[in-house]
């Protein structure tokens, strides 16, 4: 018993010769993040940029300094002559459907365009070409306007593959027929480079944003992350690189 009270001294003693404690050379050191090691000083960056556009906060106020527009009312038609509803994309496979079919993006547009040709009785014109090897939009979309909402489409712009030729070609639709103001549905993130597009392109243009960002309806869930805000952030973004390029290219 002595023996093993002896033993358990040495073991357990506070000295420099503590044989519980590893050696210097086995004990873990820390990585430094400083100039020695750049990379992983960026990866740490990044990863707070990521974690901060997760926030919907942080997508709403990144929409918000993109486009202030508040959203259409409807019982006029502001002086337009017509609808444009622009695409947004299209879901390539969808075995639900048996064939290609509108992204969730396209599918708000095309919604809130019925809603406003039912309230304003004026005509619409969808706009949205293929990309790569996907179809084009704006026949899609105006299978779905005619088959499930019952809106009636006069004009289908289906060669753009851009927000610029979605005006041009949009444009000379609408002049052949004697249309120069437009309702212009799209999400809020697209605005101005798409209103700014058709302007440029001799087209009047009354904004009918979907998805509009409002700072007095902030609740403790903005500041919660998750993927919906950061998918609203990544918009956000693209947009803001988009409008910095149109800006200089102009």
């Amino acid at each position: 018993m002595r023996r093993f009270c002896i033993a358990r001294a040495l073991l357990f003693r506070r000295t420099p010769q503590l044989i519980m404690q590893p050696p210097d050379e086995a004990r873990p050191r820390r990585v430094p993040c400083g100039p020695l090691w750049p990379g992983l000083a960026h990866q740490n960056k990044l990863s707070q940029l990521g974690a901060k556009l997760r926030l919907p906060i942080v997508g709403t106020l990144l929409v918000y300094a993109l486009d202030q527009s508040q959203s259409l009312d409807l019982s006029t038609n502001h002086g337009a002559q017509a609808i444009v509803i622009l695409g947004g994309g299209v879901r390539r496979q969808a075995s639900e459907y048996g064939g290609p079919t509108l992204s969730g993006l396209t599918l708000e547009r095309v919604r809130y365009g019925a809603r406003v040709a039912r309230a304003t009785g004026l005509p619409v014109l969808v706009s949205g070409g293929a990309l790569r090897d996907q179809p084009a939009e704006a026949p899609l979309m105006r299978d779905v306007l005619i088959k499930e909402y019952g809106v009636a489409v006069r004009w289908v712009e289906s060669r753009s593959t851009n927000t610029h030729e979605n005006a041009l070609n949009s444009a000379a639709m609408l002049k052949s027929a004697g249309v120069e103001r437009v309702l212009l549905v799209g999400h809020s993130f697209d605005f101005p480079r798409s209103r700014h597009e058709f302007e440029a392109a001799g087209i009047k243009v009354v904004p009918a944003p979907i998805a509009t960002a409002s700072l007095r309806t902030i609740s403790p869930g903005d500041f919660l992350p998750g993927l919906g805000g950061l998918q609203r952030s990544y918009f956000a973004c693209y947009e803001l690189l988009a409008n910095l390029v149109y800006a200089v290219a102009h």
